[in-house]
């Protein structure tokens, strides 16, 4: 596009002295625009405030996210052109009104246990019932862990050293070994030498 200006913003206020003083073609916004809150979803009440100004109702608004669930929602009710998704960097799990959200890169192990979900992080196991690793899996990257096994999910940026022949996976911040299975182990093969690139 020939003399287009794109305007960056790194907070609200700086983002409506731009609205204020130039006309915006595309708006290309996070959901989460306070980084330093977990919880936060201010882009959605700027992109909100954004459609009650006259000359901005019908201007095309595409999120950038990686906050994965929203995205049926903004169409309908900020009517946002669409979304960008963004490597997920978070992930939201929720059970018994106790909501968590873990860091992918804290995360070296999640494994899957009689219902139970065991998330080994670098300081901290946490146990949360009655969610499936299968969720958790569809809420990340295709990339972010390999499966060593069936119930069993790793980060490998954790991995320490990996004993093919013994079927054996040694991850830093654990005191016990990972078996690879049988059945995983052509697979996980070709996972771990495409993720080491």
């Amino acid at each position: 596009v020939n003399n287009a200006e794109v305007f960056l913003c790194s907070n609200v206020d700086e983002a409506w002295l731009k609205i204020n003083k130039y006309r915006i073609d595309l708006f290309l916004l996070d959901i989460i625009l306070d980084g330093k809150n977990k919880n936060d979803s201010s882009g959605i009440l700027f992109a909100q405030s954004v459609r009650e100004i006259a000359k901005y109702k019908m201007t095309p608004i595409i999120f950038v996210t990686s906050l994965i669930g929203w995205e049926a929602d903004l169409l309908k009710t900020i009517h946002c052109y669409d979304y960008i998704p963004k490597r997920v960097e978070y992930i939201p799990l929720h059970y018994d009104g106790i909501g968590y959200m873990l860091a992918v890169k804290d995360i070296i192990c999640i494994e899957n246990k009689k219902g139970v979900l065991y998330v080994y992080l670098k300081d901290e196991k946490i146990e949360i019932p009655r969610i499936s690793l299968k969720k958790v899996l569809e809420l990340v990257d295709e990339d972010t862990f390999l499966i060593p096994m069936h119930g069993i999910a790793i980060n490998p940026v954790f991995i320490s050293k990996i004993n093919f022949s013994e079927k054996e996976i040694f991850m830093h911040k654990m005191c016990h070994s990972i078996r690879i299975g049988e059945r995983k182990m052509k697979k996980f093969k070709e996972d771990y030498k495409r993720w080491r690139g």
